[in-house]
């Protein structure tokens, strides 16, 4: 159980306190946790008395102290919190200095506070659903301690930033040079400014690629004569340039692991052996008892190296803490999931109202004991050019059913002619049964941009209201997808990893998205087998949308 306190104590745990007996409201973001906790800290006579108050209120003692049956009574009535419950109050900011892992208390539940309450639920035997209900407001009250300073190794949480490739085709090529040596590529000297922007179109500006920080080397002078990029690069030029809040140089192993406990992440120079053959920049998000594990922009197969090893070989670190927003915006795609809802305990169970996309694989369905059980379904209606052989079936029975769909193409859009073929059968096959929407299927990697383009644009000619675009996650930056968004009305990403229930895994798109396709595992009645599933992310698009409102 928490400990005991009482009138002229501090810290954290009376920061909490204030939190969940209403004394310390909390309607928006907190700009700066550290002076925010600072400032609340204090156990003073003001918060004896609203003690008094709150324990009278819930039938306990009103002795003004906080012990077992206060602290009891607070995980009683503390709300669920999710990302889509209680999103910023409070609570959750009381739950994130209860967790006290590698994220920022500002009051928003978003992706990084969802995964370290799943880690914390998975170490303390609880259901991983990520949702902080009754049973987990029990167990961090229970088990919460003193709340010490040190990071809860429990609820550590990494994300892996961008992995840009300093090789990547749409710059590889480029001249980074000082002097105009025609020699000097991306591809052969260009580590340093690809490291680096890993982390800024991570937590700055995904408009960042490896070439443009390499334009902005050239123009601070810091690209050098024959040796790639100076360090001055990172600190001070980079951390002035966009503004962060708190960089070090160091070359300490202690340094270097304080930064990945706090959640941010280092660009490392290294010398000769696992990465490099003469001298190498990486960018380094995770450590374990046994690695290091870094984005190697010269190669997608080193990926970790030994600790002790690894410290043999380095030369220095250049270390970014997180900024203050990194509690929930600053990884903000998909920052709410309607399945964080309260339900029996903590978990998560699967509801009515799916969003399901369908093609002839899933064979004969029976689309009476599949209709409770959804929202919306998008079948295939067509495969490039060609119907798909059972979309006249389907349609006709969801029409028949009143189950809302919208319809998608499988493309292989090469070029302005195959994109405008598809778009004129995708019309012919499915306007008769008035989808609510069209989409193309982007993931072969025979699509151009001339082909989508000319694909959106031929649906608009014949009439068509509501286009969306399906994109293969692995294929975003290829296709250059962010030249391409304008031309949609939503954007449907896919990015899961299989489990055995069907469920959100926590592995969220990097790019913005406004459906999250997250599950190819799914299940549901009706459908013999697994069934993609996906939710609505929050970014501007609702439900009542997708089903044909404003």
């Amino acid at each position: 159980m928490m400990e005991t306190i009482k009138h002229q104590d501090s810290g954290r745990p009376v920061v909490a306190a204030r939190l969940l007996t209403g004394n310390l409201p909390v309607n928006s973001k907190v700009a700066d946790p550290a002076a925010f906790i600072a400032a609340h800290e204090q156990f003073d006579a003001a918060f004896v008395a609203a003690v008094v108050a709150w324990q009278g209120v819930h039938g306990l003692t009103p002795d003004g102290a906080i012990g077992p049956d206060t602290w009891r009574a607070m995980a009683k009535a503390a709300p669920t919190c999710s990302t889509n419950r209680n999103r910023i109050s409070a609570a959750t900011l009381a739950i994130q200095l209860l967790l006290n892992g590698n994220i920022a208390c500002d009051g928003i539940y978003g992706p990084r506070t969802k995964a370290a309450v799943v880690a914390y639920q998975s170490y303390s035997g609880l259901s991983a659903d990520g949702i902080v209900g009754p049973k987990t407001w029990a167990k961090l009250l229970e088990s919460g301690g003193d709340v010490a300073e040190a990071p809860c190794d429990a609820c550590k949480i990494w994300f892996q930033p961008e992995d840009f490739k300093q090789a990547d085709k749409r710059w590889g090529a480029n001249m980074y040079s000082n002097h105009g040596d025609r020699g000097q590529t991306m591809a052969n000297s260009g580590c340093g400014p690809t490291a680096m922007a890993d982390i800024i179109a991570t937590v700055k500006d995904k408009s960042q690629t490896p070439w443009t920080l390499a334009k902005l080397a050239m123009a601070l002078g810091d690209r050098t004569y024959s040796n790639g990029t100076a360090w001055e690069f990172f600190i001070p030029h980079i951390m002035e340039h966009f503004h962060f809040s708190k960089a070090i140089k160091t070359a300490t192993l202690d340094g270097l692991l304080a930064c990945l406990d706090a959640g941010g992440y280092v660009v490392c120079s290294m010398g000769p052996g696992y990465w490099t053959s003469g001298g190498h920049y990486i960018c380094v998000w995770k450590y374990d008892s046994t690695y290091i594990y870094a984005n190697d922009p010269a190669s997608s197969k080193r990926t970790k190296q030994a600790i002790a090893q690894f410290m043999r070989e380095r030369k220095q670190f250049w270390c970014f803490w997180p900024e203050t927003n990194n509690g929930g915006e600053q990884n903000a795609n998909g920052d709410a999931d309607p399945r964080d809802t309260d339900r029996a305990g903590d978990a998560v169970e699967p509801v009515t109202g799916e969003i399901i996309d369908i093609s002839y694989h899933k064979g004969a369905i029976d689309f009476d004991a599949l209709k409770p059980h959804v929202s919306l379904v998008i079948p295939r209606a067509s495969i490039g050019s060609d119907i798909d052989t059972r979309f006249v079936e389907y349609a006709t029975a969801m029409q028949a059913r009143s189950i809302p769909f919208g319809v998608f193409c499988y493309s292989y859009a090469r070029d302005t002619a195959k994109g405008e073929d598809e778009a004129i059968k995708i019309v012919k096959y499915a306007s008769g049964f008035k989808p609510l929407f069209y989409a193309i299927d982007i993931e072969e990697t025979c699509i151009t941009q001339a082909g989508v383009r000319a694909f959106v644009k031929t649906l608009r000619d014949l009439g068509v209201k509501r286009i969306g675009a399906y994109v293969a996650h692995h294929l975003y930056a290829t296709y250059r997808f962010d030249e391409l968004r304008d031309l949609f009305d939503f954007v449907w990403i896919p990015r899961y990893k299989k489990d055995d229930d069907g469920l959100p895994t926590g592995t969220i798109p990097k790019y913005a998205c406004d459906l999250w396709q997250y599950t190819s595992n799914g299940r549901i009645d009706g459908i013999n087998g697994r069934v993609d599933k996906n939710v609505i992310t929050g970014q501007g698009k609702s439900l009542a949308w997708f089903l044909g409102g404003d």
